[in-house]
């Protein structure tokens, strides 16, 4: 009679579950794809000016010929910061792989981070949805791996994923970022040698994630053509530049937002506002959040306020994000929506305050009307031809920079014409920080200038006399100036640069 009754029981259980499961399945399935039509750049975005970011073809160029990072290469960047913008022939498929890998374990973290308390699938779905839709918003994607960083803090304290795919994708997700930009490497260090170690107390299988992180940089690392040797020059050389930056780039705008007191006081809120609970039996993981967090947001701020040239949107992104997490991992729920309502006003106020600045590209529309979808079934259908539009995108700059150049290595001073330079196939040859006003210490200034003593100086130089942010033309680069004036000989003006031609030794 016990058994039978037991089996009824199990019956009615499996006919409730069976659907909640195919519910859960669903939305999952579908939050997974929409953050694959918003984080993956299906289409590669235009190089046509104006394009603010055609430093990012050094960086595409360095991937394609395994230039050494640290010592060929020295930005803010790593060996995959190809990524972070646009996508040229040569890796269009290397930055589909990448970000399709990024995206993978940003989605099962969110998933596993809201999912962590006992809610409605639907409610965990709008949750999941809302925070990619506005970290998809900003052109700038640190937002989305600062908010992945969140995410994966809280999974791992809250939810413990036990499961090998989940550490392993999101371990090698997490790698793979490290290695595109310092910043994020910066942030997501730390972090997860927090979560790794507080996961080693529960039981041994918490140091996968960690296992696999190690294993993966090392394995990019390598992929990429860097040795191992390599990796602390190219640590202490972006230390030295990340320090340089704060410095030397606090300029105010006019556009954005000039106080940053309601930032930083959302900012501390958000910070302790897990530790602020009466249950003491989770107090210890609740203060690791909040330390993991205030030190995510102490990142985004020091992204988003140093040039105050709308990159303020992108700690406000963030600002939401950690916002809309609290609101699904802790219990305090009504002061949590007043910190999510708080952060969206401040988002939104940022995006309006933007809207007329040149230098800001909204993705506002492909993110929240599904324009990203679109552009996926325009990949699936073979219809986005990115080489065709990658050549269109070097006709147009070429028509309108023409330059006529002997053959030989060039390079281009102080900065700009990037894109000049590949749309008119030069045989380019950059100085380690290869845009001048990036020389922020005497240490990478002095850098640029061995090169230049060095036999891999460029045969040619494209020379001009600017600067940006109203500094002082001498400041960028300025200890090579007698170098260049010493060892290089005006030939000619092309498109407003001198056209400079390395003279022969002893001449």
């Amino acid at each position: 009679m016990n058994a039978s009754r037991i089996n009824r029981v199990n019956q009615k259980s499996s006919a409730f579950t069976a659907p909640i499961l195919l519910k859960t399945w669903f939305f999952q399935t579908f939050f997974t794809l929409y953050t694959l039509s918003v984080f993956v750049p299906w289409v590669p975005r235009s190089w046509q000016p104006p394009c603010n970011n055609s430093w990012a073809l050094v960086l595409h160029n360095a991937f394609v010929r395994r230039a050494t990072f640290g010592t060929d290469v020295i930005f803010t960047f790593g060996p995959y910061g190809f990524l972070y913008y646009g996508a040229t022939p040569q890796t269009y498929l290397f930055t589909l792989l990448g970000w399709i890998l990024i995206s993978l374990g940003y989605a099962i973290i969110v998933w596993k981070a809201i999912g962590s308390r006992p809610l409605p699938t639907w409610q965990k779905f709008i949750g999941a949805l809302l925070v990619t839709a506005i970290t998809a918003s900003v052109d700038v994607v640190d937002a989305q791996i600062f908010a992945f960083i969140a995410f994966a803090t809280a999974a791992w304290i809250f939810n413990k994923p036990r499961d090998v795919p989940s550490n392993i994708l999101v371990g090698s997700s997490l790698a793979l970022a490290s290695l595109v930009k310092f910043s994020w490497f910066i942030a997501i260090v730390p972090c997860l040698c927090l979560i790794t170690t507080y996961s080693l107390f529960q039981e041994k299988k918490g140091a996968l994630l960690g296992i696999t992180y190690v294993i993966t940089v090392i394995g990019l690392w390598l992929i990429a053509g860097q040795s191992i040797g390599s990796f602390g020059n190219y640590v202490s050389t972006s230390l030295d530049f990340t320090s340089g930056y704060a410095s030397a780039m606090q300029i105010n705008h006019p556009w954005g937002m000039k106080n940053v007191w309601a930032y930083l006081g959302l900012a501390t809120l958000l910070a302790i506002i897990p530790i602020c609970t009466r249950c003491r039996k989770d107090l210890f993981p609740k203060t690791i959040l909040s330390g993991s967090l205030g030190f995510i947001l102490l990142i985004a701020f020091k992204a988003g306020f140093v040039r105050q040239d709308h990159h303020e949107v992108v700690a406000m992104a963030v600002l939401v994000s950690i916002a809309i997490l609290l609101f699904y991992v802790l219990q305090k729920r009504a002061a949590a929506s007043i910190l999510v309502a708080a952060a969206l006003v401040l988002f939104g106020l940022s995006f309006q305050l933007n809207s007329k600045n040149p230098s800001f590209d909204s993705r506002f529309a492909q993110s929240f009307n599904f324009r990203g979808a679109l552009d996926f079934l325009g990949f699936l259908s073979g219809k986005a031809k990115h080489d065709e539009a990658y050549a269109q995108d070097m006709s147009v700059i070429a028509h309108q920079q023409p330059f006529n150049l002997p053959s030989g290595s060039v390079d281009l001073y102080p900065w700009g014409g990037i894109d000049a330079m590949y749309a008119n196939r030069l045989n380019t040859r950059h100085r380690p920080i290869f845009e001048s006003y990036a020389a922020f210490t005497g240490k990478l200034a002095r850098i640029n200038l061995d090169f230049l003593r060095s036999p891999n100086a460029p045969d040619q130089l494209l020379f001009a006399v600017r600067s940006l942010d109203q500094r002082f033309p001498a400041m960028d680069d300025g200890l090579s100036w007698p170098e260049i004036i010493t060892h290089y000989d005006i030939k000619n003006e092309q498109n407003g640069y001198l056209v400079m031609q390395r003279l022969q030794s002893g001449t």
